[in-house]
């Protein structure tokens, strides 16, 4: 969002028709604190047939809405990954597995108050047909979630999992390795386009 026009209408329109539903749900997870971020108009809200999980806000102040084209590592690399899958940033709804911000690191208790939350975005997303997994704790997350809730598994819905587009998600020593997870993660994201368009 290095552009201040195109930062100024995401951070404006974020009472959109479209996304109004899910940032007025982020209202009510922030319980009056700026502790999760908003979803930037330029994705889906409820509608969203696409639900990208990764696992954390991280800490520090909240500079902007959750959007692909913010200026992190994650979100750059997740960004040229939907463009060459032919997904569209308003097929997609991007969120978080632990959606507070934090600076001390994450306790399994803490992981275990994304699940309940989770479940209810799903719950009200209609058009979903794709969740996509990003990273070992989004992952970890989800396994909770189909324990405790076993109704968000449906014959409509596909589960996809891969590595984070974070700056160490395929992080290893080996490069064969490192070259494995990037193809992974670029199949992956092909995948869901393909079940978005129909065409597995």
């Amino acid at each position: 969002m290095r552009d201040p026009e195109f930062r100024k209408g995401q951070i404006d329109g974020m009472r959109a028709p479209h996304v109004r539903p899910v940032n007025d749900f982020v209202d009510r997870l922030r319980n009056g604190e700026a502790t999760v971020p908003y979803v930037a108009p330029l994705h889906g809200g409820f509608d969203a047939p696409l639900l990208s999980v990764l696992a954390s806000p991280g800490g520090g102040a909240i500079a902007g809405p959750l959007c692909s084209e913010n200026d992190d590592t994650a979100a750059m690399i997740q960004s040229r990954l939907m463009d060459g899958a032919g997904i569209a940033p308003r097929e997609m709804l991007p969120w978080n597995a632990y959606p507070w911000r934090h600076t001390e690191p994450l306790t399994k208790a803490d992981w275990g108050r994304g699940d309940a939350v989770l479940v209810e975005l799903i719950d009200q997303m209609p058009n979903l047909r794709v969740i996509l997994l990003q990273g070992k704790p989004a992952m970890g997350v989800w396994q909770r979630v189909v324990e405790k809730y076993p109704h968000v598994v449906t014959e409509s819905l596909r589960v996809l999992c891969t590595w984070s587009p974070g700056s160490r998600g395929i992080a290893h020593p080996d490069p064969e390795v490192v070259v494995r997870r990037t193809r992974d993660r670029i199949e992956k994201w092909q995948l869901a386009g393909d079940i978005l368009r129909g065409q597995d």
